[in-house]
């Protein structure tokens, strides 16, 4: 049934993230007009360019995917904190999925920065292919680097998964005011503002805001279940702590931050 909650969440969350990359889209186009001229090219993207374009709708498809498949994911010790085992489920997936979204707000500074060079001194004739292998490259290696680095910080604390989220939030937030200004001076450089870095960089802070108000709300409703679990728990690997509440995970070795009965009671 909780597993059934979570399949509910991502498809709701898919739509919505879909009428968000479309709001997005509709406003970045809009953007560059004129004040009392916006209503029109409002009113022309929707009902002209949007039907007419449908086939080019892909990337805001694919990041609707994105972002609900790593809700579900970050979310799945919520709506089933028991493994198998009988113990708490590890977060592992949960830091997965949080590094993933780093990431690309990671790779989408990289983005910004490349368009603010380019401004300095343009390149012309870069093949596609070297873009594209750059920017895998630096997902997959800011993946690992995120995932190392939240996997140690993040146990650290009481809650972990509340941390994360703060993390991300703050980091898109700073990422769109970083941006937008780049993003003002790029589209007065350039008619195809829709290829600029920038413009990438912007959408995807924006993105990374959305992505935290669902795993937000779900978890402050089961703060006090989860705190529970995690101080009569190991929080890397799900040990069960003896009521002497060891200092170290004789499991994994973790050392644990707060007391077992403070961990159980506070909430």
């Amino acid at each position: 049934m909780r597993l059934l909650g979570l399949f509910l969440l991502v498809a709701v969350s898919f739509t919505m993230a879909s009428v968000v990359g479309l709001v997005t889209v509709i406003a970045i186009v809009s953007f560059p007009s004129e004040l009392h001229d916006v209503p029109t090219r409002v009113a022309e993207v929707i009902f002209r360019r949007l039907p007419t374009d449908i086939e080019s709708w892909w990337p805001i498809w694919i990041s609707a995917a994105f972002i609900a498949i790593t809700q579900g994911i970050f979310l799945l010790p919520t709506f089933s904190p028991i493994a198998r085992s009988g113990r708490p489920r590890s977060l592992r997936w949960t830091v997965i999925a949080a590094s993933a979204i780093a990431a690309v707000l990671s790779t989408a500074w990289v983005a910004a920065a490349l368009s603010a060079l380019w401004l300095v001194a343009p390149v012309n004739g870069l093949p596609g292919w070297v873009v594209v292998a750059v920017m895998t490259a630096q997902l997959g290696g800011s993946w690992l680097l995120w995932n190392r680095w939240i996997s140690r910080r993040a146990m650290q604390h009481d809650v972990p998964e509340a941390w994360i989220i703060r993390r991300v939030l703050s980091g898109s937030a700073l990422l769109i005011a970083g941006t937008l200004p780049l993003d003002v001076i790029v589209r007065r450089k350039t008619d195809c503002y829709c290829a600029e870095g920038s413009m990438w960089a912007l959408s995807w802070g924006v993105g990374g805001a959305f992505w935290c108000l669902g795993p937000a709300v779900f978890l402050r409703q089961t703060r006090r279940m989860r705190r529970a679990l995690r101080g009569a728990f190991c929080r890397s690997c799900g040990h069960a702590r003896s009521p002497a509440g060891e200092p170290i995970c004789p499991e994994c070795g973790l050392a644990h931050r707060f007391p077992l009965d403070g961990a159980a009671k506070s909430g």
